[in-house]
């Protein structure tokens, strides 16, 4: 009987052992398929990145980017894959360091989100209210230049009007930054300028103290001139407007009569016969 129990155990025991064996070595077969799997280098594709830190409405340059190798699965649509397509295109929305470029975090070309990036360098923007007699009855345009005239009240009494702005860049008519009527006027009643910070001084007292009237400017005339206050005196003074030569206008020739030279007397000789004596006479006549 002890002899069956010892036999039965034994079966047993080498039963769980092959069984173990087996065990172990599916196992370890797994294992090494598995490590196989790992060790293959995924596809990937060349993306555009950025080098650092960028800001909510910057202008891409190619110094802000890099390329980066990333496997392909993880690529969403819309990555933008050559630098030269991101370069210039402005973020809608701040971007992290190594965040891959996508189409939708940037403005599309062209496209500017706002006044801002049409401000030149070192001018600032400013509006003006305007209406039909002082916007040039809305003939003024974006893109177009103007001069500005402001009328205040002289210190002396009276009235001055001066020329407190020459070759301003109008940016926008209302909220309108391009001109969408083809050339036609439009009345507005705003007007926004590009000027520099003192320029824009002048512009607000002289708004807040007078009335300022719009000079629209001929295309392609960008000279400055020197121009002298007008003075409620000087306007009342005789108008005397200085005629342009002309070249091949002769001069005016004014002929004068000189007085007539009178006669000089002639003098005659006549003889006079009284009786028996003779006598000459002169008579002049």
């Amino acid at each position: 009987m002890r002899v069956q129990k010892r036999s039965l155990a034994l079966a047993v025991a080498l039963i769980l052992g092959v069984a173990s064996a087996v065990a172990s070595y599916i196992y370890l077969q797994n294992l090494s398929t598995q490590k196989v799997s790992v060790l293959v280098k995924p596809e990937t594709r060349p993306v555009v990145v950025a080098l650092a830190d960028i800001p909510a409405k910057t202008a891409l340059t190619s110094a802000m980017l890099t390329y980066a190798e990333l496997p392909v699965e993880t690529i969403l649509a819309g990555s933008i894959d050559d630098l030269e397509d991101a370069v210039g295109l402005i973020t809608k929305t701040p971007l992290m360091s190594g965040e891959v470029i996508h189409k939708n975090r940037l403005w599309p070309q062209g496209v500017t989100p706002g006044l801002t990036f049409q401000i030149p360098p070192g001018k600032r923007a400013i509006t003006i209210g305007v209406n039909e007699v002082i916007g040039v009855a809305g003939f003024v345009k974006p893109g177009d230049y103007v001069d500005i005239l402001a009328t205040i009240e002289a210190p002396r009494g009276g009235d001055v009007t001066s020329t407190i702005l020459q070759h301003g860049q109008v940016l926008a008519i209302a909220q309108q930054t391009e001109d969408r009527e083809g050339g036609e006027a439009k009345v507005t009643t705003t007007l926004t300028l590009a000027v520099t910070l003192d320029e824009a001084a002048r512009l607000t007292l002289a708004e807040e103290r007078g009335v300022l009237r719009v000079v629209l400017r001929p295309v392609e005339q960008h000279d400055q001139i020197r121009a002298n206050p007008v003075t409620t005196d000087k306007l009342l003074t005789v108008y005397n407007p200085v005629v342009a030569k002309q070249g091949s206008q002769k001069p005016a020739v004014t002929i004068k009569r000189l007085p007539s030279t009178p006669a000089k007397p002639v003098l005659t000789k006549v003889e006079v016969i009284r009786g028996t004596n003779k006598e000459i006479v002169e008579v002049i006549h």
